[in-house]
C-alpha cells in the first residue's frame, strides 16, 4: 500500500477530513520520496535525512498546530521540518534558498514566499480595515494577482474573460445589477445608509462573479452619479473611491470623482483632476468642460469662458459646453446674450433641463418673476425631483416676498436633499429676511465649516451680524 503525504506549501495537511486542495503529494514509492505535482509530472526527491515514517510521525501535531493555531510547517532542502508563522520560517531558513541546488525547493521555496506575500497583505487589510467591501475588493485583487502568474490560470482567465464578455448584454445580469442599484437609490433617499451599503456589497460581490473590472468600474461610476444626483455626496465619494480601488485605467473614475468633489465645494482638488485627465487624455471633452465649470465655480469667468468656446470650435453641437458658455455670461451680467443661447439650446434640444432652467434663472435676474415662475412650475411638472427648479422657484417667491412660502419650499427639499448647500443658504436666506437672525447665523456658520469657500454663505454671514 502506497503511504500518502499532502504538501500544501506552506505545510503538511492531512487528507481526512480536510478541504484544502494540496499543491503537492509526496508519495512513497519502491522505497523512495517522490514529489507529484497537481499537473501529474513529478520528480524523484533524495533519500538523505529523516525518513518518511519519522516525518509521518509529526503529522498529528503538525495538522493540530496548523487547525488551531493557524501555524505552519516546512520540509527544508535537509528534510527537517520547521514550524512556525510564515514570516518565523522564512527568517529560519533564509540560506535555504540560496545553498540548494534542487529546483523543487527553490520552487518550494518560492511558493512559500509568494504565499507569505498573500498572508500578509491579507493580514495588513483585516487589521487596517473594518470596511468589507474594501477588503472585499482587495481580496479579490489578490487573488486576479495570482492566478495570472500560471499558465492555466491565463487560459482560464481568457475563457472567464471571453464568458463575462458574452454575458455584457444579458439581459438577466443587467436586469440583476439594476435591482441592486434601485434599492442602493432607495435606501439613500430614505436615510438608511448602512442599508444602502450592505446592498451595495452585494452589488460588488455580484459582478466579481460575472463582470470584467472595467465593467464593475463602469458600473459603480454610474451608480455614483446617480448618488451625485441624490445630494447624497459622502455616499457618491465612497462608491467612486471603491471604483478607484479596482486599478482600471479609465478617465470616468477621476471625471466622477472631480465631479463629486466639485459638489462637495472642493474646486481647488477638482481642478486638479481634471488638469491630469486633460495632460493624459488631451480629447477628453467631459474633462475640458468640467475643468471650465471649475473655473466658473472659483469665479474665474474669463478663463471659464475661452474654454467653453474652445470646446464649442471644436464640437459645435456639444450642449454642456453651450449651456455653460450661457452661464458664463449670465455671471458676468450679459443676460440678453446668454437669454438668445438658452433658446438656441431649447429649440436643438426641447427636452434639456439645463436650458429650461437657466432661461428661468436668466428671466429671474431680469427682474420677470411671474415668467420664470412658470418655467420653473412647468419643469417641477415634467421632473418632480428636479431641485434647481424647486429651488429656482423658492427664489422667485422669496423674490416676490413671499417668505412663507419660499421657507416651506426650502423645508420639504432639505427632507430629500439634506446635503444641498444651496439649499441650506437659501433657507438661511429667507429666515434672515423674516429677521430670525440667530437662525440664519447658525446655518450660515454651518455651511462655512462643510464648505470654507463657500461666497454666499461668508456674505449672508456677514450680513447677520451686521443686522444684530
Amino acid at each position: 500500500m502506497v503511504a500518502k503525504l499532502k504538501y500544501k506549501v506552506l505545510g503538511y495537511t492531512n487528507p481526512i477530513g480536510m478541504s484544502a486542495v494540496p499543491l503537492v503529494t509526496i508519495i512513497q514509492k519502491e522505497g523512495s520520496l517522490w514529489a507529484v505535482f497537481p499537473d501529474s509530472s513529478h520528480k524523484k526527491l533524495s533519500n538523505k535525512g529523516k525518513k518518511l515514517e519519522e516525518l509521518e510521525s509529526y503529522m498529528p501535531e503538525l495538522n493540530k498546530k496548523y487547525i488551531e493555531e493557524g501555524e505552519y510547517s516546512y520540509l527544508t532542502s535537509k528534510k527537517i521540518i520547521i514550524t512556525g508563522s510564515p514570516h518565523d520560517i522564512l527568517k529560519k531558513i533564509k540560506t535555504d534558498f540560496y545553498l540548494t541546488k534542487d529546483p523543487l525547493h527553490k520552487e518550494m521555496l518560492r511558493d512559500l514566499m509568494k504565499a507569505e506575500q498573500s498572508y500578509l497583505e491579507k493580514l495588513e487589510i483585516k487589521e487596517r480595515s473594518s470596511d468589507r467591501i474594501g477588503l472585499l475588493i482587495k481580496e479579490y485583487l489578490i487573488d486576479l494577482k495570482r492566478k495570472r502568474k500560471t499558465k492555466e490560470s491565463r487560459k482560464d482567465r481568457l475563457k472567464d474573460y471571453r464568458n463575462k464578455k458574452s454575458k455584457k448584454f444579458n439581459f438577466y445580469n443587467t436586469s440583476k445589477i439594476n435591482n441592486y442599484k434601485n434599492y442602493i437609490l432607495k435606501h439613500l433617499s430614505e436615510g438608511k445608509r448602512d442599508k444602502a451599503f450592505n446592498e451595495l456589497y452585494r452589488l460588488i460581490s455580484y459582478q466579481i462573479r460575472v463582470s470584467s473590472p472595467k465593467q464593475i468600474v463602469k458600473s459603480l461610476c454610474d451608480l455614483s452619479n446617480e448618488i451625485q444626483n441624490l445630494y447624497k455626496l459622502e455616499s457618491a465619494m465612497a462608491v467612486i473611491l471603491y471604483a478607484e480601488q479596482f486599478n482600471v485605467k479609465d478617465p470616468y473614475i477621476w471625471i466622477q470623482k472631480a465631479e463629486v468633489l466639485k459638489s462637495l465645494g472642493d474646486y481647488e482638488t477638482a481642478k486638479e483632476i481634471y488638469l491630469e485627465v486633460q495632460r493624459e487624455f488631451s480629447d477628453n471633452v467631459v474633462a475640458k468642460n468640467g475643468y471650465a465649470e471649475v473655473l466658473k465655480s472659483l469665479g474665474d469667468y474669463e478663463a471659464a469662458k475661452e474654454i467653453y468656446l474652445e470646446v464649442q470650435r471644436e464640437f459645435p453641437n456639444d450642449v454642456v459646453a453651450k449651456t455653460g458658455y450661457a452661464e458664463v455670461l449670465k455671471s458676468l451680467g450679459d443676460y440678453e446674450a446668454a437669454k438668445r443661447i438658452y433658446l438656441e439650446v431649447q429649440r436643438e434640444f426641447p427636452d434639456n433641463i439645463v436650458a429650461k432652467t437657466g432661461y428661468a434663472t436668466v428671466l429671474k435676474s431680469l427682474g420677470d418673476y411671474e415668467a420664470a415662475k412658470e418655467i420653473y412650475l412647468e419643469v417641477q411638472r415634467e421632473f418632480p425631483n428636479d431641485v434647481v427648479a424647486k429651488t429656482g422657484y423658492a427664489e422667485v417667491l422669496k423674490s416676490l416676498g413671499d417668505y412663507e412660502a419660499a421657507k416651506m419650499i426650502y423645508l420639504e427639499v432639505q427632507r430629500e436633499f439634506s446635503d444641498n448647500v444651496v439649499v441650506k443658504t437659501g433657507y438661511a436666506e429667507v429666515l434672515k429676511s423674516l429677521g430670525d437672525y440667530e437662525a440664519a447665523k447658525e446655518i450660515y456658520l454651518e455651511v462655512q465649516r462643510e464648505f470654507s469657500d463657500n461666497v454666499v454663505a461668508k456674505n449672508g454671514y456677514a450680513e447677520v451680524l451686521k443686522s444684530l
